[in-house]
C-alpha cells in the first residue's frame, strides 16, 4: 500500500450544522469535533475542484482524525491545501502524527510569535522557521514527511508550496506502543482565540509499494457521484425506480433513501459523472456508506467496472446499524494495470456486491 487517504470534502454536504457535519465526518474519520467555539466547523465551496473544511474560530478546539490506517507504516507523507490566520499571542498545532498507542510522534504548528514550529514526541522542539505571515490569508500547499524510529533513524521534512522549509534527521521519534504511524490529526487546537484554519485536498500515502511512495505534490481531490443505472441492478430500492438516485446525495441522508440486499452474489453497478480534463491521476478511492438493518455482521465488496473488467474489492465487514464509510483505493486501473487516464475515469462504473 502506498496511497492511503484521499478527501476533497464533497461527501459531507455544504453548510450543515456543526453537529450534523461532525456526525457525517465520523462515518469515515476515527474522530471529529466541529462544535467548539463560537464559530462552528463548516463545509464551504472550495477554489477549483472539491470543497473546503473550515474549522471553528479556535477559541476552544476543533480536530479531525484520519485513520486508523489499515496497514500502519513507519513512514507517512501528508499533503493538503491550508488557509490560515492567527492573531499574535495565539498558537496552535495543526498537523499531528500518532502511533497505534495514540502517542504523538511529530507535530507541525504555529506559535504565539506567528512562527512555524516542529515538535517531536509531544514536547521536544526540533525547529522554528519562517514567520507565518509570509503565508497568511492565502492558500498554501503543506506537505510533511514523518518517520518514526529510535535515534539515529527518526526523521521529518516540511515543504511549503514545494520548497523544503524545515527538516531533521538522526532523531528519536519513537514512542512506546509501536514503531509505526496509524493516524494523522488535522486540528485547530492550542491557546488564544481567533484562530482560523481551512483545509482541502488531503492526500496521505506511505513509503511502500512502487507508486505514490514519496512526495505527492500539488493534487486536486474531487468526487464523482452516481448519475445513472446499468443492467446490473439486483439490490432492492427503498423507493422509486432509479438506484442511482437513492445513493447520490451530497451527504448521507441516513435511512431516508437507500438500496439493500441480503442475497449472496447480488450486485448493483452504477454509472458515474465525468471528470473533465484532469491529468496525472494518482488514484481512485471508492467510498461506500453502509449499515445493517438489524444487529449482526455481514460483508460486501465494492466493484469497479472499467472496460471489460469487473474488479471486486477485499470484503468490507458491516457490524453496526449506524452508518459508516468504507474505502477502497485503486492506484492503477485494474483493467490495464497502469495509471488511470481521464478517459478511463470518465467511463468508470462502480457498485456493490453482497457476499
Amino acid at each position: 500500500m502506498a496511497l492511503i487517504w484521499l478527501d476533497g470534502f464533497e461527501a459531507y454536504g455544504t453548510g450543515e450544522t456543526s453537529t450534523t457535519l461532525e456526525n457525517l465526518l465520523k462515518e469515515r474519520y476515527t474522530n471529529a469535533n466541529m462544535d467548539a467555539g463560537s464559530q462552528k466547523g463548516i463545509i464551504e465551496a472550495g477554489t477549483g475542484p472539491g470543497k473546503t473544511l473550515s474549522f471553528g474560530d479556535g477559541s476552544i478546539n476543533d480536530f479531525l482524525t484520519a485513520g486508523l490506517f489499515p496497514v500502519p507504516d513507519d513512514e507517512i507523507y501528508v499533503s493538503f491545501k491550508f488557509f490560515f490566520n492567527i492573531p499574535v499571542g495565539s498558537s496552535s498545532g495543526f498537523l499531528r502524527f500518532f502511533n497505534p498507542a495514540a502517542l504523538e510522534i511529530l507535530e507541525l504548528g504555529i506559535d504565539d510569535t506567528k512562527t512555524f514550529f516542529v515538535h517531536s514526541k509531544g514536547s521536544t522542539d526540533q525547529d522554528k522557521f519562517y514567520p507565518m505571515d509570509w503565508y497568511e490569508n492565502e492558500w498554501n500547499l503543506i506537505e510533511m514527511y514523518a518517520k518514526t524510529a529510535s535515534a539515529p533513524n527518526g526523521a521529518y521534512e516540511v515543504r511549503i508550496n514545494g520548497v523544503t522549509v524545515s527538516s531533521g534527521t538522526g532523531l528519536n521519534t519513537n514512542q512506546t506502543g509501536g514503531t509505526t504511524i496509524d493516524r494523522v490529526v488535522f486540528q485547530n487546537q492550542g491557546s488564544g482565540s481567533g484562530r482560523k484554519f481551512k483545509i482541502k485536498d488531503i492526500v496521505i500515502n506511505d513509503g511502500t509499494g512502487t507508486v505514490n511512495n514519496t512526495w505527492i505534490g500539488d493534487k486536486h481531490v474531487f468526487t464523482l457521484f452516481p448519475n445513472g443505472d446499468t443492467a446490473d441492478e439486483d439490490w432492492a430500492l427503498s423507493a422509486g425506480t432509479d438506484s442511482f438516485a437513492l445513493v447520490n446525495e451530497a451527504s448521507n441522508d441516513g435511512g431516508t433513501s437507500y438500496i439493500e440486499s441480503s442475497t449472496a452474489t447480488e450486485k448493483t453497478i452504477l454509472d458515474y459523472g465525468a471528470t473533465g480534463s484532469e491529468a496525472n491521476i494518482i488514484g481512485v478511492s471508492i467510498h461506500t456508506v453502509a449499515a445493517l438493518d438489524a444487529a449482526g455482521s455481514e460483508t460486501f465488496d465494492d466493484i469497479v467496472a472499467e472496460g471489460a473488467t469487473e474488479t471486486d474489492s477485499a470484503a468490507h465487514t458491516v457490524a453496526s446499524t449506524s452508518y459508516a464509510m468504507f474505502d477502497t483505493v485503486y492506484e492503477t486501473n485494474p483493467d490495464t494495470g497502469v495509471a488511470w487516464t481521464a478517459a478511463e475515469l470518465d467511463a468508470i462504473q462502480g457498485g456493490v456486491k453482497f457476499n
